[in-house]
């Protein structure tokens, strides 16, 4: 009987290369997640509920406590350690439950932004005459500017790049679309 036959060492003529890009990183836990977050929410009369990122933009959802058919929601941002700031309006999307309502925002942020920048952001609903704010209890959500892998890609033994996949994001995670509230 013969041994079994011996196999060479596997050399590829390739290597795994991974290519950073500016973007954003969160720096807080999505809130949903939280085991009371309905509870906060009811208790603020808003809440962050969750941020996606993809590149230097920021799409969120909000619940806001049904206390007043007319109200706003605007999501208040700073760059500069709130020396300035901006503010964007979030827009209705639907009604989550009898008492809470949700929002969506999206906030572009510019490109420019260089790594290890760092950006603010808290929310407010006005219902009523009373203003209502989201600021992580007192923390902010923050959000930084990053250098990312965004994409995988191959060197070739001669250097060249051979090819790269589609992005693998910046682990920003998503809020399930089935939560009941």
């Amino acid at each position: 009987m013969e041994p079994p036959p011996r196999f060479k060492s596997f050399q590829p003529a390739v290597s795994p290369s991974v290519i950073l890009k500016p973007g954003l990183k969160l720096n807080f836990s999505q809130p949903i997640r939280q085991v009371n977050f309905l509870e906060t929410v009811r208790m603020n009369h808003i809440g962050l509920e969750s941020v996606l990122l993809d590149g230097f933009t920021l799409t969120g959802q909000v619940l806001v406590q049904n206390l007043s058919f007319e109200k706003t929601v605007n999501v208040r941002y700073t760059t500069d350690y709130w020396l300035s700031f901006g503010e964007v309006a979030a827009t209705y999307s639907r009604s989550v439950a009898h008492d809470l309502d949700q929002f969506q925002f999206l906030l572009q942020l510019p490109p420019s932004l260089p790594p290890g920048a760092r950006v603010e952001l808290c929310l407010v609903s006005k219902q009523g005459g009373t203003q209502y704010w989201d600021n992580n209890s007192g923390r902010n959500y923050h959000v930084e500017c990053a250098m990312l892998p965004t994409s995988a890609g191959f060197i070739m033994s001669d250097g060249m790049m051979q090819s790269s996949a589609a992005g693998a994001g910046s682990g920003s995670g998503s809020a399930s679309n089935n939560i009941y509230y």
